[in-house]
């Protein structure tokens, strides 16, 4: 990702003024009339883009059944990145679904470490776990680990940890997640409607945490495609440091930009530590986050800093990952699921995550059905 603000060169400024020297006025005008063009027809793209991904999305299950009960009484295991609003969400969500399948959930928390992954790893395959979900972790990072588990004949799969494209790890028998380079062009594309493609944006990430890493990919290739002399700069946020470094490095874009008027947060937990720093340092600069946490999308709904996330049915996600495992622990291919997701901002914001997808409330009846229960 760009770490320097994009500008014009001194040799293309020095070429420009010469050309409208040479020409007066007419080329002046043709230069501001393509320009205009090229400004009008990328709020255009941006808009449709907006149109369509703030719909909302259908729900979605697994197209074949099977019996769930026949894992009975057997354990799961979920190795977290770490604990934050999003993980304790979903290792709720996680236990109910195993324990509506009549299995045990063992949560490990994995504390932003990857000694601390590889742990939890190793814990439950010592433990005889039936199959484990690593969550935000890619199992890359984990190799020998997972690949230890695959030998003793446990399933695993990475949660949410890179794009449904993306080629399993070694020992990883399945990816349970969403385009997370869609979901930052996504972002940016509604961040250029919203600025009429006068945007300049910051972006914060951690490149440890791959989905951080690709989201803040994907909004800066959007970015750069619809507006190319729209700026973009980005800096890093210590996983291990989130609370304070979260701040700091929101705190060192505004200071070297006082032009920027957007700050885009791949992790969504960065924002309650970096909000306070912005507001008092430019409260008219606006914030994208990603997941859809029930404080952020109660923060978009309440006209507040946050103003747009990309957010997906959260408890029904982790279900699917129950369905996954399930399926697995008994040899039977994994579901092809791709965890659909939506563009929250004010037009659509409701009161919390599990409202904001009317199409999936009834999943856990829907989850019976398939698990033949």
């Amino acid at each position: 990702m760009l770490n320097k603000k994009q500008l014009f060169g001194p040799v293309a400024l020095a070429c420009a003024a010469l050309a409208l020297a040479a020409c007066g006025s007419s080329g002046s005008s043709t230069a501001s009339s393509g320009d205009a063009a090229s400004t009008s027809e990328c709020a255009t793209t941006a808009k449709a883009v907006v149109a369509k991904t703030t719909a909302d999305p259908a729900l979605v299950m697994p197209a074949t059944s099977f019996d769930m009960a026949k894992n009975q009484g057997k354990t799961l295991w979920v190795i977290d990145i770490l604990t934050n609003q999003f993980i304790q969400s979903y290792n709720t969500a996680f236990s109910e679904g195993a324990a509506a399948a009549g299995m045990q959930a063992k949560i490990f928390d994995g504390k932003g470490s990857v000694a601390e992954w590889n742990t939890g790893i190793r814990q439950a395959i010592s433990q005889k776990a039936a199959g484990i979900a690593l969550v935000g972790i890619d199992g890359a990072t984990v190799a020998e680990s997972v690949k230890a588990a695959k030998a003793a004949g446990i399933p695993v799969v990475d949660v949410l940890s890179g794009d449904p494209t993306a080629p399993l790890p070694d020992g990883v028998a399945a990816h349970v997640t969403q385009s997370y380079t869609e979901n930052g062009a996504h972002l940016a594309n509604y961040a250029l409607a919203d600025t009429g493609c006068k945007l300049d944006m910051g972006i914060l990430y951690t490149p440890d945490v791959k989905v951080w890493d690709l989201l803040g990919k994907g909004a800066e290739a959007e970015s750069k495609k619809l507006c190319p002399s729209c700026p973009v700069e980005s800096a890093t946020v210590n996983l291990a440091n989130i609370a304070t470094d979260a701040g700091r490095s929101a705190g060192t874009l505004l200071t070297q930009n006082p032009d920027m008027n957007y700050i885009f947060a791949t992790g969504e937990s960065f924002i309650p530590f970096m909000e306070p720093q912005v507001k008092q340092a430019r409260p008219s600069v606006k914030i994208m986050g990603h997941d859809g946490l029930d404080a952020a999308v109660k923060e978009i709904k309440d006209g507040g800093m946050q103003v747009a996330t990309v957010g997906f049915p959260t408890a029904w996600t982790a279900w699917l990952t129950v369905d996954n495992l399930g399926r697995l622990i008994q040899g039977l291919p994994a579901n092809d699921v791709v965890i659909p997701n939506q563009l929250i901002d004010k037009s659509n914001a409701k009161d919390s995550n599990t409202a904001q997808f009317p199409n999936f409330a009834d999943y856990k009846a829907e989850y019976a059905k398939v698990w033949k229960q």
